[in-house]
């Protein structure tokens, strides 16, 4: 019952811009379908996503004011297996369907500079609406037996900052901003079925939250060659539908839903230095924060309804680490990069889970790094290498499944044919390295050594006047 593990998967988009005077308008979709199966019986998933979007711009004085429209649907089916002890043999579990949608505006307008201060205001809602049915199949149905269940709801945001962005001195910029978020959880209902028929519908509890977030950051230019900058904010983020109401299983482990997640909240701090000399930038950033509730996977002590872990709010969480970049160009056409960032993220509280507290965040690796090297030439060709870096994790919140550092070299090349248009071959994991990358009951290893050729074309706008660069 276990064989290959194939996927295929298509994208297409279009987007169209016009441009007149002092007004630009454009429009776009874009579509995108996968197909996998997990290499197991029974275990496919399939997706499918519709995006759009439409805005217009007009740049006049005493500013640029920028309107855009945007939403999409997806629909989601998975099925998942049950496997015999021995793996000899499979049947279908469950099959689940997840279709979903949204729409929303945005509106920011953005000030010319007047007396060394530039202004932007903006505002923006959204509305998101999706439902998660899982039919089962268990082994054996009795009258009192779950065999379906569902639940969904709908969220509605919407938001309102500005910002004010100040050069007090020649050396020294100050940007304030504030933004007020406003959530709420709507229209929510659980419906189940037994194996008698019977089924009840249960509603949900309504949620809502108002929440202001400040930011304030400063950039001192010290000389010509260095810079150090600095900043401090806090931020929102409201539980998704996906978190509140739907279960999902990877591998051989169900994480259960929790319809009653609370919202996230961030305080966060960052201190930094860039040193530019010539042919050489280096930029390193210092950041600190702390996650009030954060949302998580976590591991029950008695499993529930099937399922062995489930999203919960912790008590909170804290982030510090250092994110380190250098860009070295030793010619023209020459340019190397190296990168890493180094974070160490703990549970610091977790009152319903004290035994999680000092435990390493879920693939959370401490080391990502980075290094490449690229030669462009305009009459010959752009070749890239490239070498990834991740440092060992954990699987679990439990921290009991580790997986292992790897490290993984990249290669990219293109050449120009004329005319628009472009030719080029990549390659990934070209030395072909087996590596853990998930071990939900079952290791699975990623991608193997993956090769593409393409042909790409990229159409010149037809000859106008561009906007003002403000308007960018």
């Amino acid at each position: 019952m276990d064989g290959p593990a194939p996927s295929t998967h298509e994208a297409a988009g279009v987007r169209i811009e016009h441009v007149r005077g002092d007004s630009t308008a454009h429009a776009g979709a874009r579509v995108f379908t996968e197909s996998l199966d997990a290499g197991t019986q029974h275990t496919t998933a399939d997706v499918r996503t519709v995006t759009y979007e439409a805005g217009w711009e007009l740049a006049r004085e005493p500013g640029t004011l920028g309107v855009e429209l945007f939403g999409g649907q997806q629909r989601f089916d998975q099925e998942r297996a049950r496997v015999s002890a021995d793996r000899s043999s499979a049947a279908s579990a469950s099959t689940q369907r997840t279709p979903s949608n949204n729409q929303g505006a945005a509106a920011t307008w953005t000030g010319r500079p007047i007396a060394g201060h530039a202004l932007v205001i903006g505002v923006d809602a959204q509305r998101v609406a999706g439902t998660a049915t899982d039919t089962l199949t268990p082994a054996m149905v009795a009258a009192t037996t779950l065999v379906k269940r569902a639940a969904g709801g709908e969220q509605r945001f919407f938001g309102v900052f500005a910002q004010d962005a100040a050069r007090l001195t020649p050396e020294l910029e100050v940007a304030a901003a504030v933004r007020l978020d406003g959530w709420q959880n709507l229209d929510a209902s659980r419906t189940l079925t037994l194996g008698d028929g019977s089924a009840t519908t249960t509603p949900l509890a309504d949620a809502s939250k108002l929440q202001l977030d400040p930011r304030i950051g400063a950039l001192l230019h010290v000389s010509r060659d260095v810079a150090v900058r600095a900043s401090a904010y806090r931020a929102f983020r409201a539980p998704t539908l996906n978190e509140l109401y739907r279960p999902f299983q990877v591998g051989t482990v169900l994480t259960a839903a929790n319809d009653k997640l609370r919202p996230e909240t961030l305080w966060g701090g960052e201190l930094g230095a860039q040193i530019v000399v010539e042919g050489l930038s280096l930029s390193s950033t210092a950041f600190w924060n702390r996650l009030s509730d954060p949302i998580a996977n976590v591991t029950l002590a008695t499993p529930m309804d099937g399922a062995t872990r489930e999203r919960q709010n912790l008590g909170s969480t804290r982030i510090f680490g250092l994110d380190l970049d250098l860009t070295w160009r030793p010619g023209e056409a020459w340019t190397v990069r190296v990168g890493e960032t180094f974070s160490d993220a703990h549970v610091t509280e977790a009152p319903s889970q004290p035994n999680l507290v000092g435990k390493y965040l879920a693939q959370d690796p401490h080391h990502r790094a980075a290094a490449a090297v690229t030669y462009s030439s305009e009459r010959l060709a752009t070749i890239a290498a490239q070498v990834r870096y991740l440092g060992p994790q954990f699987e679990d919140d439990l921290n009991t499944q580790p997986i292992g550092a790897v490290a993984l070299v990249d290669a990219r090349a293109e050449r120009s044919l004329g005319r628009g248009f472009s030719l080029f071959v990549t390659g990934q994991n070209l030395f072909d390295r087996r590596y853990l990358v998930g071990r939900a009951g079952i290791d699975t290893e990623g991608a193997p050594r993956t090769f593409e050729l393409g042909l790409t074309y990229h159409a010149s706008r037809a000859a106008s006047p561009p906007p003002p660069p403000a308007s960018r």
